[in-house]
């Protein structure tokens, strides 16, 4: 007999709060949304250095915009830059990349040392982010983004370090020229000094992941508990040296994007994938029926799951429903019948949560682990009959008082 999974919920949510150095912005405060602080897990994007061939060019290279269909498709949660979004960072080169990024939630962009060129420093804090600031949006996490740029050394070392002392979050920290690991194109390129009143901070402090840029590829290392990341790969012209580091994970010659998913016990996951390799599209097949067809790899080739985030609508009221989606084929359903809403997919991590309104930011967020059941699915909806490794059944009692 199936397990069905009944549950009464009062989604009620609060907006979330964004603490910075500066709030004359617009990117980064227009892209703004609520995320609820109950969340099981976050996914975000994260992407660097996506600046054209061409330094003067306005546009980007044709892998970027295959990266931003993808990531539309995802729909994240919110979207990370390591830097480098623009040849020479000027106003016209500014004003395309927050076009081209408006279209996603809670954008939140780090300097580069292209973005600096023509000196438009003020014209990228009045309208894409602050030089220097932290976002405290999801539970359990604080991310900073400073300015690996800065020329004045203790000016750098000391807005870092407000940032990172006041807090008992784990600190994901966002700067542009990699600490590490050693690819020849790191921080201390500009002097010592400056890796070393960094790297003393990140040791000091609750930092547990920084994210890099600068150096057009994927490296990954771990020291002293900390894990570094470079991901730079998303349109820039590719690096191919150093093809290896010692006790580091280093990929040379792809494009790529990152998926982060953090929870909010301080635990966190990352999947780099390969702009060039497979696709992700999510097809409606009806006002009740999604297919997702998921073919994506990773750097290594493997064929991995990726987070989506759709949205239905049921009496007027948004639901988003995030979910692993499979390898492969992956469905979700629908119907709504006496006030109730049941939802039906072979994913076997997603949750769901109605759209955030202005004075809480706390969602009723069901748990499913207990509705898993194996058997195949017939998709009436579709040609082929879709094999799921297992059926997610939620039942969602509505407030007939306010939606019936």
């Amino acid at each position: 007999m199936k397990k069905i999974m009944v549950l009464t919920i009062l989604i009620i949510l609060t907006p979330a709060f964004v603490y910075g150095l500066s709030v004359n912005i617009s990117l980064y405060r227009d892209s703004g949304r609520v995320i609820p602080d109950n969340l099981p897990w976050y996914p975000l994007v994260v992407f660097g250095d996506n600046r054209p061939d061409n330094i003067h060019a306005i546009k980007y290279s044709n892998v970027f915009y295959r990266m931003m269909r993808e990531m539309e498709v995802i729909n994240p949660l919110a979207v990370i830059g390591t830097g480098d979004h623009t040849g020479t960072g000027s106003k016209e080169q500014i004003d395309y990349f927050i076009e081209t990024m408006s279209r996603f939630d809670n954008v939140w962009a780090c300097l580069g040392n292209h973005d600096l060129i023509n000196g438009e420093l003020n014209y990228w804090i009045e309208n894409v982010a602050p030089e220097y600031y932290y976002i405290d949006n999801i539970p359990g996490w604080r991310i900073v983004f400073i300015n690996s740029e800065d020329s004045d050394i203790q000016r750098l070392r000391l807005i870092t370090e407000d940032m990172l002392k006041d807090t008992n979050r784990s600190i994901i920290l966002v700067v542009h020229r990699p600490l590490y690991p050693n690819v020849e194109h790191n921080l201390w390129d500009r002097g010592g000094e400056f890796f070393q009143s960094i790297i003393q901070l990140v040791n000091r402090y609750n930092v547990k992941l920084v994210l890099q840029g600068h150096w057009h590829g994927f490296a990954s290392q771990k020291i002293n508990g900390v894990e570094y990341i470079i991901t730079a790969g998303a349109g820039a012209p590719l690096y191919y040296k150093p093809s290896a580091v010692e006790n580091a994970t280093v990929v040379t010659g792809k494009h790529h994007y990152m998926i982060l998913i953090l929870y909010p016990n301080g635990e966190y996951t990352y999947t780099p994938v390969d702009v060039s390799a497979g696709n992700i599209e999510v097809r409606r097949l009806n006002e009740t029926t999604i297919l997702i067809h998921n073919t994506k790899l990773d750097l290594w080739s493997e064929y991995i799951k990726l987070p989506i985030r759709v949205n239905i609508t049921v009496y007027n009221e948004t639901y988003n429903v995030v979910l692993m989606a499979n390898p492969g084929y992956t469905i979700l359903s629908y119907t709504v019948s006496k006030g109730k809403i049941m939802i039906r997919t072979n994913s076997t991590n997603w949750y769901i949560y109605n759209n955030p309104g202005k004075n809480s930011n706390i969602a009723m967020v069901p748990e499913i682990a207990t509705a898993i059941q194996r058997k195949q699915v017939l998709a009436t909806l579709m040609a082929t009959v879709v094999e799921a490794s297992a059926i997610a059944i939620l039942i969602i009692y509505l407030q007939k008082q306010r939606r019936i």
